[in-house]
């Protein structure tokens, strides 16, 4: 049976070193007040000595945990995959870890994570909310947990957030598919409660108007899989639509795997778009032109304006910022 390991302490790592306990508490946290060679000497024979920062003890003198929930809907999503790297990259620069918390977007699981979160005395949360109602909210705010909402907002609530101009988004998306020359489309939308899909679509439906078209909306479940079933529903042999608007890139993806297995070619016989652009940021098989924002912005306002709010104690009115949006135009539909 092997020998149990002491664990190492400051002390340890400062007698090594031949400096102070204080300023090995300073380069553990990177300060600039320890000169970069001593810092990294001392870093150095912590993780030679096995050192692991006791986070229980900071937390109980300083009040604060320095970890940030990041309350999700479907964490095998991409797009949400892009968010939490993004995200934890700002707040690991800051000195803050990240606990993920993957909700299904069922409103009892998001509950569940802003109660473990609160638990866990985190600092602040980002979370990107499932709308069906407002309990997740309400109780980090009883908890005075600092939050901010992330590609959705409600419009009867006060918050801070960050989201996508999806208005603008919808336009790009409608004159794009009718520029294009599709006249029969369709619109994959996630459930209507959802603010983003709410604005996709009418910006989507705004632009077909002006060009004197229409769609017909069909709403997907909002976690994989939902759109193979509604094209099964939709599906009629012989005829299909010409041009589709997915809400998301995964359904889109979805769409596409469906339109193949039967035969439908891509964009030959059907024009297909999407909305995330995770092309941008992942490699996929498939060249999807999609609607996009500039996701390392997204996370450094999402972080900075969380962090605003847990580090300055920011006061004032919740702050709602839109980012602008672009059309990433590629081989789904262009003829």
């Amino acid at each position: 049976m092997s020998e149990k390991r002491t664990r190492s302490t400051l002390k340890d790592i400062a007698f090594r070193a031949g400096v102070t306990i204080n300023t090995v508490s300073l380069a553990m946290r990177n300060s600039p007040l320890v000169a970069e060679p001593t810092r990294q000497r001392i870093q150095k024979i912590a993780e030679e000595l096995h050192y692991i920062r006791d986070t229980s003890a900071g937390s109980l003198r300083s009040g604060k945990s320095y970890a940030v929930a990041l309350i999700f809907g479907d964490a095998a999503n991409l797009m949400f995959a892009v968010r939490i790297r993004l995200l934890t990259e700002q707040f690991r620069a800051a000195g803050y870890q990240v606990l993920v918390f993957n909700t299904d977007e069922r409103p009892e699981l998001e509950l569940e994570a802003a109660r473990t979160a609160a638990g866990r005395k985190v600092d602040g949360a980002i979370i990107c909310p499932c709308q069906v109602d407002m309990c997740a909210l309400d109780l980090l705010e009883e908890h005075c947990i600092p939050t901010v909402l992330l590609g959705r907002h409600f419009s009867d609530r006060a918050a801070d957030s960050v989201v996508w101009d999806d208005f603008q988004g919808g336009l790009l998306a409608g004159n794009h598919l009718v520029q294009s020359g599709c006249r029969d489309i369709l619109m994959l939308n996630a459930p209507s409660q959802i603010s983003s899909a709410q604005e996709r679509q009418a910006g989507f439906l705004r632009a077909l108007s002006e060009h004197g078209c229409s769609a017909q909306i069909a709403h997907v479940g909002a976690l994989g899989g939902g759109a193979a079933q509604a094209m099964a529903d939709l599906w009629q042999p012989g005829r299909h639509f010409d041009g589709i608007f997915a809400f998301s890139d995964l359904i889109a993806l979805e769409t596409a795997c469906f339109l193949m297995d039967k035969g439908v070619r891509i964009p030959e016989d059907v024009c297909l778009m999407g909305f995330d652009d995770i092309r941008k940021h992942i490699a996929l098989p498939f060249s999807l032109t999609s609607v996009g924002t500039d996701m390392e912005e997204e996370a450094r306002q999402t972080a900075q304006l969380l962090l605003d709010r847990m580090q300055n104690h920011a006061e004032g009115a919740p702050l709602e910022r839109t980012l602008p949006v672009y059309l990433a135009k590629r081989t789904s539909t262009t003829r």
